[in-house]
């Protein structure tokens, strides 16, 4: 209807007329709902939607009042009329809520358009053009074009198109074409085949190595330190690092590759291992996995779990997959933020041939000490003739010394039996052949014995 007078008056007689029809719908059972309730649907307490929500804080007071009405059979049911629509704008507050007749308002603001009748507003806002009805609304916005109908809606936003229903919307957002009903079961996770080059060691066999790894990066703060002694140096390292770093800082990844150190996977939140069942295992190796291939170009071959924490099932998995898993037997502590003269004291007191030692480049804010050690150590160590190395080189020395020590013990038994054989021929040519196979038994001696002192040693590699 028109109200006639001037625009105060019109204000005054309509908040009138509404004050009237609020407390007549109370008096008759019926309630006050918010915007986004189901039309001609009697309700609870005040200000609670049909089905079941509370109205949400910053919400209009009200946007809808029931009165009461005679139905067919005589009874009293509530119906909605409009209340003061809500208005849209630049900031977008709820732009244009719907009601039982007519859908909301289109705007640009959060919400905008949103209706819960037969047609749905449209807008580009948060929750643009959502709809419970037959024709869900369109837009851009976060969960544009929900539905919970037939035909959900379609959309770019964030759960676009979701729907509860038989046919899933479509759109390119996360959670896309949601679907109320159960899916299709997840394949199960499996990893790829490591890609990282091999290793080979190069050095005399016997060599007194030892390898140094930095758990926990990268980072863009201890980490460059780390690379530029260690370049300095003409030292190559190991760096266990964890997904949600690699993440971050990929061109600190590809310094470590680029200037010959190597990487190793050490999980992607750095959680315990342990704990966790085989899929949650795989999931962790797998995401870091992805990453690190991302920034350094391969899968790496070595795994270290967090904390040192290993259980059966993750030894598993690491060697059903081709990886070496990998601890340490030297500990600095840099974490905790023991002084450097201790650590220092500690690693020349502890490291043996074959030792892998263990610092961090990311996780402690006592990690100045570590980068303050590293050039100390390394001067130690080569000081008392230790080859750094990293660890896939040391593996490689380990195995190359334990063929040597089987091929030396090969060539002891068949010297000794040759020696046997021409002991039972007579005259000097059987004394010049024993004679020969005697030489070649204690050479092949010679040969184990050193195989069996460099395989020992590289077994303290305890990967």
């Amino acid at each position: 209807m028109r109200l006639r007078g001037n625009g105060r008056g019109k204000r005054r007689l309509a908040v009138s007329i509404l004050a009237t029809m609020m407390i007549g719908s109370a008096l008759a059972g019926c309630s006050l709902r918010p915007a986004g309730g189901a039309a001609g649907v009697q309700t609870g307490d005040a200000g609670v939607c049909a089905d079941g929500a509370g109205q949400s804080p910053g919400q209009d007071a009200v946007s809808r009042v029931q009165v009461p009405v005679k139905g067919a059979d005589g009874e009293s049911v509530c119906r909605d009329i409009l209340g003061p629509p809500a208005v849209g704008g630049a900031a977008g507050g709820q732009a244009g809520a719907g009601s039982a007749a007519q859908p909301g308002g289109a705007g640009n603001g959060v919400n905008a358009g949103g209706s819960g009748d037969e047609k749905p507003g449209t807008g580009n806002g948060t929750n643009a053009g959502g709809s419970g009805d037959e024709k869900p609304g369109t837009g851009n916005g976060a969960n544009a074009g929900g539905s919970g109908d037939e035909k959900p809606g379609s959309g770019n936003g964030a759960n676009a198109g979701g729907s509860g229903d038989a046919k899933p919307g479509t759109g390119n957002g996360a959670n896309a074409a949601g679907n109320g009903k159960p899916q299709k079961p997840v394949p199960p996770v499996t990893l790829d085949r490591p890609t990282q080059p091999a290793a080979a060691y190069g050095g005399p066999d016997g060599a007194k190595l030892v390898a140094l790894t930095f758990d926990d990066g990268p980072d863009n703060k201890y980490t460059p330190k780390i690379l530029d002694i260690l370049k300095a140096k003409h030292v190559h390292a190991t760096f266990f690092t964890v997904g949600t770093q690699v993440k971050r800082y990929g061109a600190v990844m590809k310094r470590i590759v680029q200037e010959g150190s190597e990487i190793g996977n050490h999980s992607y939140s750095h959680t315990d291992l342990s704990k966790l069942d085989s899929t949650h295992i795989m999931n962790q190796i797998k995401w870091t996995d992805t990453l690190i291939r991302k920034q350094a170009g391969y899968v790496p071959r070595l795994v270290r779990a967090p904390y040192g924490a290993s259980s059966p099932q993750l030894k598993r998995i690491v060697a059903d997959n081709g990886r070496s898993l990998v601890f340490w037997t030297v500990d600095t502590r840099d974490w905790e933020g023991v002084p450097v003269a201790a650590m220092r004291a500690h690693v020349n007191k502890n490291t043996h041939p074959g030792g892998i030692i263990l610092m961090h480049s990311f996780g402690s804010k006592h990690l100045a000490n570590t980068v303050e050690l590293l050039p100390l150590v390394i001067k130690d160590l080569q000081a008392k003739g230790y080859t750094l190395v990293t660890v896939s080189e040391l593996l490689d020395a380990k195995v190359r010394h334990a063929a040597g020590k089987a091929n030396g013990a090969a060539g002891k038994h068949a010297g000794g039996a040759k020696g046997s054989a021409a002991g039972g021929g007579a005259g000097k040519s059987g004394a010049d052949a024993q004679g020969a196979a005697a030489a070649g038994s204690g050479s092949a001696a010679g040969n184990g014995e050193a195989g069996k002192d460099a395989g020992g040693a590289a077994s303290q590699a305890g990967a």
